[in-house]
């Protein structure tokens, strides 16, 4: 053989022996982890002794101290997080009841439903409309309806009067749809 192939021959034989010397280590530092990681686990306790156990919970104990420190901050962190999502959303509550009070002065109050949770009437005509005559005050059982051109619903109300008996309440009554442009009055009860 050459010279220069002899001398990489040597080389190589060093080399792989080097090799197989770090991968024996290696080997054996996996066994000794697994049979700790055992050990931690609970298993494979039977060669300890009383002092191996005793360093084995020491260093249980102080593992599971970190541990409880490192969730007590990340729950630490998750509640500041919600406090300030809590202050913003308060924030931009209070900015909203702000802007619908500004809108609340622009709405007509006929818009606007009642303090006391119960419908407002708002008269159909202005008083001082040539369409609303004194036959059209005729009685206080009358039934108005009062469309829109802007929409296709109507308002039906009916107002009457106590018959007899002071305890019994006022009636309203919603009436079906009618024509979207019709407006009629009538006295003889309602209309449909």
């Amino acid at each position: 053989m050459p010279p220069g192939v002899e001398t990489l021959l040597w080389i190589t034989r060093g080399t792989l022996s080097q090799e197989q010397a770090e991968l024996e280590l290696l080997r054996s530092e996996v066994t000794r982890l697994r049979n700790e990681n055992s050990r931690l686990m609970g298993n494979n306790l039977g060669g300890a002794s009383v002092q191996q156990l005793h360093q084995l919970e020491k260093q249980l104990t102080d593992g599971l101290v970190l541990i409880k420190e490192k969730k007590d901050a990340m729950l630490f962190e998750e509640i500041e997080r919600s406090n300030r999502k809590e202050r913003d959303l308060a924030y931009e509550n209070e900015v909203l009841r702000g802007e619908m009070e500004k809108l609340k002065r622009f709405i007509p109050l006929t818009h606007q439903p009642s303090q006391h949770g119960f419908l407002d009437y708002t008269p159909a005509f202005p008083s001082s409309s040539a369409a609303h005559s004194k036959h059209d005050r005729q009685s206080p059982d009358t039934v108005c309806y009062y469309g829109s051109d802007n929409t296709d619903s109507e308002t039906a109300l009916q107002l009457r009067l106590p018959c007899g008996d002071s305890s019994r309440k006022k009636e309203a009554a919603v009436l079906p749809k009618r024509d979207s442009n019709s407006s009629s009055c009538g006295s003889d009860g309602m209309v449909q």
